[in-house]
């Protein structure tokens, strides 16, 4: 019976990050109409064909129907929107200050094996490909990849595409050491190095300008 509830529990958080996906999606295009002066009958066609794909694909990943290569690109998607708008909207400063909160959160959850003790080793290997993009050997979880679009979000929304682009390519740096990490230490947490390096590029603009 736990199994179960757990199981839908997972496929509930799934089917929500893509409606939240979607969410943030139209809210960009929203603002993005408003800036070129669109008439808004458009704008609604545009609502009813992404509220009916996003409500469609959620539907989907509840039912646990989407292949792999389906379910990581609509993460990719999702988490992008999701964490570019949290980051449009907030100032680079909470940015900061959640990014850490979250890699410090994400280093004690992993050391401590909070999860697996809850659900089991077996079980939380199932679970975390579930919400993660994914193959066979390695994931990214999608709070991770959301964490990550925040910060690059935030940085060239604060800072300019140049600071933004620095911010992109030590959250990739990052990822890759990680990543390297992972296989020779079977498991770390996905936040903790990519975010700091990610953050680097804001933390010097706001201290040095």
């Amino acid at each position: 019976m736990l199994k179960t509830k757990r199981k839908v529990a997972v496929r509930t958080l799934v089917a929500a990050f893509i409606i939240g996906g979607m969410l943030a999606t139209l809210l960009f295009g929203k603002h993005l109409f408003i800036l070129l002066n669109l008439e808004s009958p458009l704008f609604l066609l545009v609502v009813a064909f992404v509220a009916y794909v996003g409500t469609y694909f959620a539907y989907l990943a509840f039912v646990e129907a989407l292949s792999d290569r389906a379910r990581n690109m609509l993460f990719v998607v999702c988490s992008g929107t999701l964490g570019s708008y949290i980051g449009v909207l907030l100032p680079i400063q909470a940015i900061i200050g959640i990014s850490l909160f979250l890699s410090v959160a994400d280093l004690i959850l992993i050391k401590r094996s909070t999860v697996e003790k809850m659900v089991g080793n077996a079980e939380y290997e199932k679970l975390i490909m579930k919400i993660a993009f994914s193959n066979r050997e390695w994931g990214i979880g999608i709070g991770d990849l959301t964490c990550y679009s925040m910060v690059v979000a935030s940085s060239s929304m604060s800072y300019g595409f140049l600071v933004g682009g620095l911010s992109l390519l030590f959250i990739l740096i990052g990822s890759f050491l990680s990543l390297v990490l992972t296989m020779r230490m079977i498991r770390i947490p996905g936040l903790p190095i990519s975010i700091v390096l990610g953050l680097l590029p804001s933390i010097v603009m706001i201290i040095f300008f």
